[in-house]
């Protein structure tokens, strides 16, 4: 059996928590108090953006609560989950899914780097 690197995961969930408190932060501030349903396409594209982010960082955050789980398993498992969504929209769903999409693809993009530093991967 191995051994989960708690300190690992510990790290990756401290990453999460101040990028999704900044994407709560930015989402908060970008609609203003508006629901999202109320926004022009405009706004909503960004809102969209930073509410895809929260949800894939909170996803991610709250897979990282179980002991038994290795950080950067369950940032590949999430990674992959929003990557394999079409990159267009359902029927009947408006552009702003791209956005949210691409919001949730960003955050894994984010965390993968910050755990996995540049340079230090092996091939």
């Amino acid at each position: 059996m191995s051994t989960v690197d708690s300190s690992a995961r510990t790290e990756l969930a401290d990453i999460v928590a101040l990028h999704e408190q900044s994407a709560i932060a930015q989402l908060a501030a970008e609609t203003a108090g508006t629901p999202l349903c109320r926004l022009d396409a405009r706004a909503a594209h960004g809102a969209k953006y930073r509410e895809g982010t929260v949800a894939a960082l909170a996803q991610i955050r709250r897979a990282l609560r179980r002991a038994d789980v290795d950080p950067g398993t369950v940032l590949a498992e999430w990674t992959a989950q929003w990557g394999d969504q079409s990159p267009l929209p359902p029927a009947g769903a408006s552009a702003a899914w791209s956005a949210y999409r691409e919001g949730g693809i960003a955050a894994c993009v984010v965390l993968h780097e910050a755990l996995i530093p540049s340079g230090s991967e092996t091939r």
